[in-house]
């Protein structure tokens, strides 16, 4: 009688291998959320960059009388572009930047007067690409608007 030798190598490689796509699958589905949850925290810290330098440019302009003086006073570096608008920009690290090609965010205040009253827009952008805070004000002029009585 004829005795067959099955040692079951063929079996436990096949587990093996079974095991090892497990595995390289799992690690597939970890690195990917991993690079999501860098984006995303990445977009968060921009997000709140861009939120404390609007907020930053409401307090002075909201307790300034010299738009210009106060606004290159706090953030040296600002330029401005037209009568009653500036600008200035940013690096990927949100420090200023020397120069516009050497930006990734630009900061971008407008104002316009009607009735006693500066119509504010502060909008943090990327450059050439979308707006990523806008913060809008109404600030009253105290000196063109009189005590009224």
């Amino acid at each position: 009688m004829r005795r067959k030798n099955r040692s079951g190598a063929g079996l436990f490689l096949t587990e093996l291998m079974i095991a090892i796509l497990f595995f390289v699958l799992t690690v597939t589905v970890i690195l990917q959320v991993f690079v999501k949850s860098y984006h995303m925290s990445r977009e968060a810290e921009d997000l709140f960059q861009a939120q404390k330098l609007a907020a930053g440019a409401a307090d002075i302009l909201e307790m300034s009388d010299d738009f210009t003086g106060d606004m290159q006073k706090y953030f040296p570096g600002m330029q401005t572009t037209q009568k009653n608008r500036m600008e200035i920009c940013y690096n990927k690290e949100w420090k200023a930047a020397e120069s516009e090609k050497d930006a990734r965010w630009k900061m971008s205040i407008s104002r316009r007067l009607e009735d006693s009253l500066w119509h504010t827009d502060i909008s943090v952008k990327e450059c050439g690409g979308e707006e990523l805070y806008h913060l809008t004000l109404q600030i009253y002029d105290r000196e063109k608007g009189g005590t009224g009585g």
